[in-house]
């Protein structure tokens, strides 16, 4: 049998806020990590709430 692949649900407060990039990205260092379904979605969450609340700061890109 084949590995599931996650579905992950949320509000225009998760999807407007956080690219689908870095959500699968956060999703699978938490799984990763060991960790198990609600704490991937805390983690998730955590996440929406940083961009929200404007205590993200993206990664320079340089132009050159």
């Amino acid at each position: 049998m084949s590995e599931c692949k996650p579905l992950i649900m949320g509000s225009d407060g998760l999807w407007d806020n956080v690219p689908a990039q870095e959500i699968a990205a956060v999703y699978a260092a938490q799984r990763a990590a060991g960790k198990d379904a609600q704490e991937v979605a805390e983690a998730i969450a955590t996440c929406a709430f940083e961009h929200s609340a404007g205590a993200y700061t993206p990664p320079l890109v340089s132009s050159t």
